[in-house]
């Protein structure tokens, strides 16, 4: 093997390694003394003094003669970079060693697997945005347990550094070092946690991976200011006491993506103790390859290998399952497809991608036997795309035996049940040597034969002791590690996942659009059959079945485009932190209702006016702290995002506890501007229509422009964008208390129910949910009141008659209200009387848009088409109303 080949193996192992690897240690020091016996004497003299100084450092960890693991486990990694350099530059080319921080290899990772970058540039957003979450939340000590929070942040940063040594993204790993070494700096010595130093790392890995993803790898951000920054932090707040790094109080050979905490005191047990970890893992390489694997297993240990109770329940773990189990399957399928040519490194690829994703993606949700096993499965593979080891039969049945046993964890998540402990540390150990080239003995091909649960057990025992003259009171005690593992089952039982697939989102808008498609289509048959048929039952029994069947079938797929909103609210939690550190506020944000569900392309386009919103109530609405004491408010301010069900839509409310909007300088400044309506008194005004003002273009009652908000150039496109899905933003407020914006919005987008009605010969859509009832008023029942129109009395409430076909300017339909209809319809807690001449019948309404030549209309939202092939207008009946009050005014 050549000393390139040597020294890459050596980079991959280091990467895959912990100070508290030792056995992992131990071998990079075996290589690099076997580096030293292939050098050519020129390259010997070159790099003599690094390849020895990296020995010694090994040295150092492994004997614990150094204060700080964690800084010389960085030196050696920087040494080794080092050594990879100088073996790639000419011999007179003058040698450099790369300063503190500094890394030799690209940064971009031009040599690395480019469909495996890829994933994880795809993967890293939802990470990043997990860890995002967990550190304000740690920020804001909303967490009950903050030690547990704490951990898993290092976990998320760890399992990062960890993929972005195997994707030789040198820079991106040594910031993640850097902050996991601050974190366990700040938490050894009880002192708060680096939030501002973890949020800076979190935007510079948002920005890298998107400049990666792009393929514009000269937009790589420079990560020189803020690894100087982490030393800083970390240098300027030295250990207390004991200068160990924490991590070093892992047990040896624990693997290093499985992320312990911190602290040992603080760390939850992340497994059960179905999986002992003994000092034999500290014991040189060399004796561990005395027996073969097969031999280690002196005793059959059928006791079950479970998970600890810290798995999280969340929908992280119904999509880490989906998707492991189609990394496996593609696992499984590429190593048939080796059989037949060993050489293939795509294949190789393939296999060690999807242990590699598994891995990352179960360290980071504290799944650790999963860690272990797929971290020496990866090994193996490793070893054979660098043909470190040549691939046989038997080497292929062990990582079919792995991708089994990984299969039956992923099904002891979904509550069956569990490898077998002996089993499971066997094909560890035949993994471990086999990537080291060693025997494994035979292997069989039913490593993942599950243990038996207790039941089964106790059956066991129970028939073995009536065939003996035991005595009745002679019992065995049960076995904790049984007891424990059953409960373990039995709450994964309780929870048992849904089974998911993936399906691209085009193809769900697909299948709504056909859906809608075939609604129209419905309805044109129903219409025809009833003209041409109405007395054959048969058929319209049919019929009416037929309907029924495609209504379920409307809401299954409309169901399939519903998300919630969790997503966006966490964004927005970030937005308030960097809002109120510029402004120097102190405020709390909370949400409510994130599990609330919207169509997926709502969700979207809500975000931008979203951003808006809550920006303008951390600026303009919370007032700082000195001026909040003076008035008797408490000095943290108080922003509040929530979503509701109401009325047949989701409501979205921006709730602030400050200031409030001022009805008279509102006036004052629409007036200044010109923009106050000229037919209108201030006087006769309502506070919402002053409210509103702020959303004319260019408005703004800021009495400066800062660089976060002022300019009056976002209310107007807030407006626009909400009335742009069919949806209405409005204002409460209290001068001094707070402001409440309410975005109210329709559950989806594509199909509602309508009432169709007609005016004149036109005809017209009106959402059902907005229709309270309908009856026909009698010839005296409609009052006119001077400077009010016409009024009626609707069991006791006095209520405006509306009539639409003056609405729309219509010069057709009924005028005497004794030969019409009228609608009771209710709006944002607002009724009304709408005068029509029929009511139609009701039907699913598969919303249209009017076209870009058409542009927006008040009072109409879209357009459908009815079973008769006619064209229908869908009511805004909002803006319907809005526009009859200005009539009116």
């Amino acid at each position: 093997m050549s000393a390139q080949e040597i020294i890459e193996n050596i980079a991959r192992a280091t990467v895959m390694s912990e100070p508290s690897d030792l056995t992992g240690l131990v071998a990079v020091q075996g290589k690099l003394e076997e580096l030293q016996g292939v050098l050519e004497e020129a390259e010997f003299a070159r790099i003599e003094s690094v390849v020895h100084a990296s020995i010694e450092l090994v040295g150092q960890i492994v004997m614990r003669e150094t204060e700080s693991p964690d800084e010389t486990f960085n030196e050696l990694q920087q040494q080794i970079a080092s050594i990879q350099k100088l073996l790639t530059e000419e011999p007179d080319e003058p040698v450099s060693t790369p300063p503190a921080g500094e890394s030799g290899p690209p940064a971009t990772a031009d040599g690395c697997d480019e469909e495996m970058l890829q994933a994880w540039v795809s993967n890293c957003e939802m990470s990043l945005s997990d860890l995002e979450v967990n550190v304000l939340t740690i920020e804001a000590d909303d967490e009950s347990d903050p030690a547990e929070a704490i951990a898993e942040a290092r976990r998320a940063i760890h399992t990062l550094k960890g993929e972005c040594g195997v994707l030789s993204l040198h820079d991106a790993q040594s910031l993640c070092h850097e902050a996991e070494s601050l974190i366990d700096e700040r938490t050894m010595n009880e002192q708060p946690f680096p939030a501002d130093e973890v949020l800076a790392l979190i935007d510079w890995l948002k920005e890298y991976a998107g400049a990666i993803g792009e393929g514009n790898r000269d937009a790589v951000p420079d990560h020189q200011q803020l690894l100087a920054r982490l030393q800083s932090v970390k240098e300027g707040e030295p250990a207390a006491g004991s200068a160990a790094a924490p991590i070093a109080d892992t047990a040896p050979g624990e693997v290093a993506d499985a992320a312990s905490p911190a602290t040992a005191d603080d760390a939850p047990p992340c497994v059960t103790d179905a999986v002992p970890v003994t000092n034999e893992s500290s014991a040189p390489a060399e004796a561990e390859t005395t027996s073969s694997p097969n031999e280690a297993m002196s005793t059959e240990d059928t006791a079950p290998v479970t998970f600890g109770d810290d798995i999280p329940e969340d929908d992280n773990l119904q999509e880490f399952m989906c998707e492991a189990k189609e990394h496996l399957a593609s696992a499984e399928q590429a190593v048939l497809e080796l059989e037949d040519n060993l050489e293939d490194k795509e294949l190789i690829n393939t296999v060690f991608r999807a242990f590699h994703t598994i891995k990352g993606v179960a360290g980071f949700m504290s799944l650790t036997p999963i860690v272990e096993l797929a971290h020496n499965a990866e090994y193996l593979l490793d070893a054979a795309r660098y043909d470190k080891i040549q691939l046989n039969s038997t080497l292929l049945d062990l990582v079919l035996n792995s991708c089994d046993m990984l299969t039956q964890f992923i099904g002891l998540l979904e509550g069956g049940p569990a490898p077998q402990r002996s089993r499971f540390e066997q094909l560890k150990k035949q993994l471990e040597a086999a990537s080291r080239g060693d025997d494994v003995g035979p292997v069989s091909r039913d490593a993942a034969e599950p243990a038996p649960s207790p039941s089964t057990q106790e059956n066991v025992d129970a028939a073995s002791t009536s065939e003996t003259d035991l005595p009745a009171d002679t019992t065995e005690p049960s076995d904790p590690d049984s007891d424990k593992a059953e409960k373990t089952r039995a709450k994964l039982m309780s929870r048992k996942a849904d089974q998911t697939v993936k399906v691209s989102t085009g193809r769900m808008d697909n299948l709504v659009t056909m859906v809608g498609e075939l609604v129209i289509a419905q309805q044109m048959v129903v219409q025809d059959a009833e003209r041409n048929a109405e007395e054959n039952e048969r058929l319209q029994r049919h019929l009416a079945h037929t309907t029924k069947i495609i209504r379920d079938l409307q809401e299954v797929s409309m169901s399939l485009r519903m998300v919630s909103v969790r997503s966006t609210f966490q964004k927005m939690a970030r937005l308030v932190r960097d809002v109120s550190n510029r402004a120097g506020k102190k405020i709390r944000f909370s949400t409510e209702g994130d599990d609330v569900e919207l169509d997926r392309n709502v969700v979207e386009e809500i975000a931008d006016p979203l951003v808006h919103m809550v920006r303008n109530a951390c600026d303009h609405g919370v007032e700082p702290g000195e001026e909040r004491v003076q008035i008797g408010k408490p000095e943290e301010g108080r922003v509040t995002l929530r979503a509701y069900h109401s009325g047949g839509s989701i409501v979205i409310e921006i709730e602030d506890d400050g200031r409030g909007l001022d009805r008279e300088k509102i006036l004052t400044k629409a007036i200044d501007k010109g923009i106050f309506p000229q037919d209108r008194k201030p006087e006769d005004m309502s506070d919402s229509d002053v409210f509103n003002m702020i959303f004319m273009p260019g408005f703004s009652t800021a009495e400066q422009v800062t660089d976060i908000s002022g300019r009056g150039v976002g209310m107007d496109v807030v407006r626009r964008n909400i009335e742009s899905l069919r949806g209405k933003v409005e204002i409460r407020s209290v001068l001094g208390k707070g402001t409440v914006f309410m975005m109210r919005l329709p559950l989806t987008m594509a199909i509602i129910d309508g009432m169709i009605i007609r005016v004149g010969a036109q005809r017209y859509v009106v959402p059902t949910l907005s229709i309270e009832h309908s009856f026909r008023p009698g010839e005296k029942e409609i009052k006119t009141i001077i400077g009010r129109g016409e009024m009626i009395n609707v069991r006791g409430s006095i209520l405006p008659v509306y009539r639409l076909n003056k609405i729309l300017g219509l010069n057709e339909g009924e005028t005497d209200p004794a030969n019409a209809l009228l609608l009771i319809l209710e709006f944002n807690n607002k009724r009304c009387a709408l005068m029509v001449d029929e009511i139609i019948g009701q039907q699913q309404i598969v919303i249209k848009n009017l076209g870009e030549g058409i542009g927006s209309i008040r009072g109409v939202s879209g357009g459908a088409i009815l079973g008769d092939g006619r064209v229908a207008l869908i009511l805004d009946v909002g803006g319907l109303l809005a526009q009859a009050t200005s009539d009116i005014a």
